[in-house]
């Protein structure tokens, strides 16, 4: 299997918050390792990583496990269990996510790209409205240009090789021949795996039975998810009522030939409807004192979402080239969910 360049943009590392431990990361590195994937990483875009660890990523993940922790206290069959205490500390999560992050390229022996390129060519980039800049010519997107003309300088000495381009925002679009774009780690995945006649083949499959696969989805994957209101601190879920689930991507991100299983990453639009019983703070007062709104009583209300999640399916390969499906996770087991608009207005 061929080699493939790839590139990462910075907003595929922040989609994950930088857990570079994750199954996507996790499969990029084991390409890397074999050497079916070779990294280029633009100083730029390390820089740019680099400082999103510290003003948003370890910030963000503070509060996440804040609120998590303080979730548990909800559930009331856990007050008589020992819950460990954490100490949310902001600081040690950058350095450690910090430490990950640089130990990722070591081990995946990233090439380096240094931001050594023309300041002729991004200017005449920007004044034509190029990519990544567009017809708005938005100043933002210098890190994005000098991460393009960094993959240029390079392709010119390799002028046979494709550039793989992990990008979720469109900037790359039209930057040159010579880039291919996916839009997640989940389509590179994909699309390295197909090559496997096994894979591809399993997959077709799949995609000729996307109503299977969505009923199977809906009966065992979605409600193991649980929904927790932010919005109110004694909010209780009464009920989920699952109006409608449609397949929208699959991806295969993982096989094992000597037990004929596959895994794939299936992206799925969902229409549900959640009961909420919450303190009805319309008609609290406020106490002087503790200040402090004291709600006189609850209410019940039923908020509607229209979401797209994703869900790991395994499955296993029978003789005649049919998946049985063996089991599926939600990519995220709890999900915060806020009050919806109309309801606020």
């Amino acid at each position: 299997m061929k080699t493939r360049y790839v590139f990462i943009d910075t907003n595929i590392f922040d989609e994950v918050k930088c857990d570079l431990e994750n199954k996507y990361f996790g499969k990029l590195h084991s390409f890397a390792k074999k050497g079916t994937v070779s990294l280029l990483v633009p100083e730029v875009i390390k820089r740019e990583v680099e400082a999103h660890i510290v003003t948003k990523h370890g910030p963000e993940l503070a509060s996440q496990i804040s609120k998590a922790v303080k979730t548990l206290t909800h559930f009331s069959w856990l007050h008589k269990k020992k819950i460990p205490k954490f100490d949310v500390d902001g600081n040690s999560i950058v350095l450690t996510l910090q430490e990950k992050f640089e130990s990722f390229f070591v081990d995946t022996k990233a090439k380096h790209l240094s931001n050594d390129v023309s300041v002729k060519d991004l200017m005449d980039r920007y004044f034509a409205g190029q990519p990544p800049f567009g017809p708005s010519r938005k100043k933002c997107e210098f890190p994005d240009a000098i991460a393009i003309e960094s993959l240029n300088v390079w392709h010119a000495k390799h002028h046979d090789e494709t550039i793989h381009i992990v990008s979720n925002d469109g900037d790359f679009e039209g930057a040159g021949p010579h880039f291919k774009l996916y839009k997640s780690l989940a389509e590179l995945i994909d699309d390295v795996l197909s090559e496997e006649e096994f894979v591809f083949s399993s997959k077709k499959w799949l995609q000729s039975k996307r109503k299977r696969l969505g009923r199977f989805i809906e009966k065992e994957g979605f409600s193991k998810i649980e929904f927790n209101p932010v919005d109110y601190d004694d909010a209780t879920v009464l009920a989920v009522d699952l109006q409608s689930l449609k397949v929208a991507e699959i991806s295969v991100i993982d096989y094992r030939r000597n037990t004929s299983e596959l895994t794939f990453d299936v992206k799925v639009d969902v229409h549900f409807e959640v009961k909420v019983d919450h303190e009805d703070l319309d008609t609290a007062t406020w106490d002087s004192e503790d200040k402090r709104l004291i709600p006189h009583r609850n209410v019940t209300e039923s908020w509607e979402f229209e979401e797209r999640y994703t869900f790991s399916v395994d499955a296993m390969r029978e003789d005649n080239g049919e998946l049985t499906f063996i089991d599926v996770t939600p990519a995220e087991y709890l999900v915060f969910l806020s009050k919806p608009d109309e309801w606020l207005k």
